[in-house]
């Protein structure tokens, strides 16, 4: 059945905290709606199976798996035995996440790590048939047994329902997983750009078994280093990050780590370390190859790389906690995640420079409403693969100081109001309001962007602009959801923002226009608010001024002559693309009117810029 990432996130202990601090941030866990709790069994360290039987004991519904147990140790029978066990302590909660074990540990005890995608096999599918409770006879390479079952004397002789996840970390086994497991447990300190190679192995050995990724399960562990000290935070993370990178280099490796750092790590520690090696080598790991494949920073920092692995394919991030505080970083936005879930009728508020407008009029009396103005996740912004987020919570006064370069954005939010408007109003308010005439929202319409919609749980998902809005005042948010944010891809080339008012200053639209100039893609795109039911793009004028611009060589060559022609026939377009209607602030006639001269005068501007900037060059 497919699997999706809608909702889920789960929890990862490792041996940084007492187990039986462990057992209570289990519970809180559940308690904030996690879906599980692996626990680790890495190192020589600490066991996995006794940590799970404390955790399955003392909850009710959270799911309790291995991340991972290794398949050389423990004989299959006795592995299916303890797994079995389990299950009869959390009935449907267990799940066994089993792995190669790792160089130079397992030479380290003994073990011949030889052939460990044949062994897996081997053994991933005589152990799934124990737990089926059948009788099994295997006479393998590693897996050597002859008539036996889970003999079950006084109890449940039914086939348990234990999933297998294998824990892979090379392509190898990642396309075994696919073949054979019910899900793959991505490993930690790989970065989401890891995922993209590993999900296309997944998905070949899933054909090979007449299955499809989305058959899979596919969670994945993240490291989660937060703090609001962000130094601190890094720090936390450093100490780990250097220690797998000169211990367990592969999975570095996996990611893209320089293979010159991974070199210069391990020749200054191995496996053991001394807490003095690996003070020593921490001092070679930068910032970036921690930020790179951790979740670690500030609360909003740890929220946005964890978002990114749910992008980049996982289906349930795990989150490793490092830091002492554990339930802070369970808590993380939660909150008022949960009180929008609890009270959906509540109205969020953080600038309120809408709202107030409502109350004011009486035309809004909302019995509850939330205060998310101090929330550190909404208040942000951040590049991530070439795209643009905005915080929900980023204001118009900081978008104008903060984001220069990005022109329609900066010109839109000096539109916007009175100056302490701006202090206060929010891009997140804009489209959440979803007036036609909101400034904020012909940027993003302009730049083909998505609207990021947060639930309780770190439930996600990302929308449209075009499905987004609905009309006039009304989205497609779902009633305990908030916006988390509005994300784009950034264009290379000429932008522009402009608007026509009553007035010069402190003035609703009656009509504004972005266009935005992708010299990558070869397109220019237009939005139109104020015009109509919501902001609307113009694709016959879009597409028209392509092709003119196309035909005049000025894609090749930016100070080549555009018709006259051309410009009047994509301003025209343009306001043929429009769906005003009368009203107190202007008419139907005079909207189509303002399109035209925006439309033209928005497309001469770029024209002048790029030829301006050819001529520097």
């Amino acid at each position: 059945m497919p699997v999706s990432s809608d909702g889920r996130v789960a929890l990862y202990l490792q041996d940084k905290h007492p187990l039986r601090e462990g057992i209570e941030y289990v519970r809180h866990a559940e308690d904030r709606g996690f879906e599980a709790v692996w626990q680790a069994e890495s190192r020589l360290v600490r066991e996995a199976t006794v940590p799970m039987a404390a955790f399955a004991a003392t909850t009710e519904r959270i799911k309790v798996g291995s991340g991972v147990v290794n398949s050389w140790t423990r004989n299959v029978g006795l592995l299916a035995a303890t797994f079995v066990t389990l299950d009869d302590l959390a009935p449907g909660r267990i799940l066994l996440g089993i792995g190669a074990w790792w160089e130079p540990l397992a030479s380290k005890v003994g073990v011949d790590r030889r052939k460990p995608l044949r062994a897996m096999r081997e053994v991933t599918e005589t152990v799934r048939r124990l737990i089926a409770m059948e009788r099994v006879t295997f006479h393998g390479e590693f897996v050597d047994v002859d008539d036996i079952e889970i003999d079950i004397v006084h109890g449940d002789r039914s086939p348990r329902n234990v999933p297998i996840y294998i824990g892979a970390t090379g392509m190898k086994m990642m396309e075994l997983a696919g073949e054979i497991a019910d899900g793959v447990l991505l490993n930690y300190l790989v970065g989401p750009r890891y995922n993209q190679a590993a999900l296309e192995h997944l998905a070949a050995g899933a054909a090979r078994a007449g299955r499809t990724l989305e058959d899979l399960d596919r969670p994945q562990l993240v490291v989660c280093s937060l703090d609001e000290d962000r130094d601190v935070a890094l720090d936390r993370a450093r100490e780990l990050v250097t220690q797998y990178l000169g211990q367990q280099p592969h999975i570095g490796k996996a990611s893209g780590v320089d293979q010159s750092l991974l070199d210069e790590i391990g020749r200054v520690l191995t496996w053991p370390a001394s807490e003095e090696e690996i003070r020593s080598a921490m001092k070679l790991v930068p910032d970036d190859v921690v930020q790179m494949i951790t979740a670690s920073g500030t609360p909003d920092e740890c929220r946005a790389k964890v978002r990114e692995y749910v992008e980049a394919g996982c289906t349930c991030p795990i989150l490793y906690p490092l830091g002492d505080d554990v339930f802070a970083m369970i808590d993380v936005l939660e909150e008022a995640l949960t009180l929008k879930a609890t009270h959906p009728e509540a109205v969020p508020i953080a600038g309120g420079t809408d709202l107030m407008v409502d109350l004011n009029f009486d035309r809004s009396r909302p019995e509850l409403m939330i205060d998310v103005s101090r929330l550190s996740e909404l208040n942000t912004w951040h590049r991530e693969d070439g795209n643009l987020f905005l915080g929900a919570g980023l204001t118009y006064t900081r978008a104008l100081r903060e984001l220069p370069e990005m022109r329609a954005l900066a010109q839109a939010s000096r539109s916007v109001g009175s100056p302490q408007i701006r202090n206060r109003g929010t891009i997140g308010g804009n489209l959440g309001t979803a007036s036609p005439a909101g400034d904020a929202v012909p940027v993003l319409v302009a730049h083909d962007g998505e609207v990021v919609l947060v639930a309780a749980g770190d439930r996600t998902r990302s929308v449209p602009w075009s499905e987004f809005f609905l009309g006039p005042k009304r989205n497609a948010m779902a009633p305990e959801e908030l916006i988390l944010g509005a994300r784009w891809k950034v264009a290379r080339g000429p932008q522009s923002f402009s608007k026509v008012g009553t007035r010069n200053a402190m003035v609703i639209a009656v009509a504004n226009l972005c266009l935005v100039m992708d010299e990558d893609a070869r397109t220019v795109r237009v939005a139109l608010g104020s015009v109509g039911p919501t902001v609307l793009r113009a694709p016959e004028a879009e597409a028209f001024v392509a092709e003119g611009l196309a035909r005049a060589g000025a894609w090749d060559d930016p100070s080549a002559l555009v018709p006259s022609a051309d410009l009047d026939g994509f301003a025209e377009r343009v306001s043929a693309a429009a769906t005003p209607i009368d009203d107190v602030r202007g008419t139907a006639g005079y909207r189509r009117h303002a399109c035209r001269v925006l439309a033209r005068r928005a497309l001469l501007w770029a024209l002048e810029e790029r030829a301006a900037e050819a001529l520097i060059a």
